[in-house]
């Protein structure tokens, strides 16, 4: 037995294939009475884990029964149609279409891709997504998630393509269910949904860990050598393409002035009640900087509206930042899509947050609000070095007061690029050509052959 972050590991003594079996026709959890179940899966590693997690979807008998039916119907489908390869392309738990997935999901629908390589191209997404009505005009196409034409379709891919593992096409271990071990032989691309700089993510998506693929793209050679240097991919199994949704990111700033201000999460702040996050240095950092006089001021006097938008982990905390100006609007998670908010600002604020590589991207200028540095990088490491390897101004010390003066500059500058931001960006973008898409759907072509 083996204490793990998500429960408790431990290896099962007997063939994996009979446990597996018993999971066809037997729950493989426990209800408790707080609401809570203790359910097992099997791990990469060929051992089996208990874990400890709140109830959730996707359990019961009706759940079990429409996996077998699927399982039964894609082997009939298999063998009795004369069928195209599929390749079934989705983001985060399919919950969105903002993404890379989506970007070159309408690229391809709208390039006829499907015709090109004789193949059949789904995207999966959540039907109650806010983002589910973009997909309308492509609605033969799309794949309700986790529906029984989804889990048909999934289990006959040649290919899966995704900003995440292949534990996003279908959520285990922490839903459960026996689909996993087959539907981890699909072959991934994996586009990311960042940059891979800021943060260590290697024991995620390293070649032997559980989020691994068999294609890794990446934004240029420098990006690049930080995946091979570091993640264990040989050279032919990293793509440098650039991002499928770079090929669609513009200025959109004309006619007005907005500022966004896009932290990241901390893995010491995750699951925190509210009255507990609400003491730590990060809400406080962020409420002194948010209710800060001299910042309204200039936001007053230079009629900038600041756009103050949380990552996913921490937005249950957005109401809980208090304002005092009208010109900062507080911007719940998912409403507004990140991209569009990121081409309508003159200026972003972030922290670690691979999002400053999207803003750079457009040449807007990125000032990096790193506070708690030393507990980040001890956390969560980096591939960089924040001190000579940034491409914009870090505030480390001074709080709001020096955050403030750095945006002065900015709007005394009118927004312009420094001449060290412009002299980097050919060493951290191969490409600015938009025919990201279309490297992306070369490399599918691939692993259709």
């Amino acid at each position: 037995w083996d204490i793990v972050a998500d429960g408790i590991k431990f290896v099962y003594e007997g063939k994996l294939s009979k446990f597996a079996s018993c999971l066809l026709f037997f729950n493989d959890y426990y209800k408790t009475k707080n609401g809570h179940i203790v359910c097992t899966s099997i791990n990469v590693d060929k051992s089996i884990s208990l874990q400890y997690i709140r109830n959730i979807q996707y359990r019961g008998f009706g759940f079990k029964l429409k996996e077998r039916v699927a399982l039964v119907s894609a082997a009939i489908y298999s063998l009795v149609k004369k069928k195209k390869p599929i390749i079934v392309i989705y983001e985060k738990f399919s919950k969105t279409a903002q993404d890379n997935g989506y970007y070159l999901f309408k690229y391809c629908m709208d390039n006829d891709i499907e015709n090109r390589y004789n193949c059949r191209i789904f995207y999966s997404i959540d039907k109650n997504s806010p983002d589910y009505g973009k997909l309308i005009d492509y609605k033969q196409n799309v794949l309700d998630f986790m529906s029984l034409r989804y889990l048909r379709i999934v289990l006959n891919a040649r290919l899966l393509v995704s900003t995440d593992s292949k534990a996003h096409a279908y959520p285990t271990p922490f839903y459960g269910g026996f689909l996993q071990s087959f539907i981890r032989k699909r072959p991934l691309i994996f586009l990311q949904h960042g940059v891979t700089a800021f943060k260590k993510v290697d024991f995620l998506y390293g070649k032997n860990a559980y989020g691994s693929c068999d294609r890794f793209v990446v934004t240029s050679d420098f990006e690049h050598d930080i995946v091979r240097d570091n993640f264990g991919y040989n050279e032919d199994e990293i793509a440098v393409t650039g991002f499928a949704r770079w090929d669609v990111i513009e200025d959109k700033t004309a006619g007005k002035i907005e500022i966004l201000v896009c932290p990241t999460w901390r893995k010491w702040l995750e699951d925190m009640e509210a009255d507990m996050f609400m003491e730590s240095r990060f809400y406080k950092e962020y409420t002194e900087f948010l209710n800060s006089e001299e910042l309204a001021e200039l936001l007053e006097e230079n009629d900038i509206t600041l756009n103050f938008y949380l990552h996913s982990k921490f937005k249950e905390y957005i109401g809980d930042f208090k304002l005092k100006t009208d010109k900062i609007k507080l911007i719940p998670f998912g409403s507004v899509a990140l991209n569009e908010l990121i081409m309508s600002s003159k200026l972003l604020i972030t922290d670690y947050s691979s999002v400053a590589w999207d803003a750079y991207y457009i040449d807007h200028p990125v000032i990096f609000f790193q506070f708690d540095s030393e507990d980040y990088l001890r956390e969560h490491g980096s591939y960089i070095d924040f001190d000579t390897q940034l491409f914009g101004d870090r505030i480390t010390d001074g709080g709001a007061n020096a955050l403030v003066d750095s945006i002065r500059r900015h709007v005394e500058s009118d927004f312009e690029l420094s001449a060290l931001a412009r002299c980097h960006r050919d060493m951290y973008f191969k490409y600015r050509d938009k025919d990201n898409c279309k490297r992306i759907v070369e490399i599918m072509g691939e692993f259709l052959n």
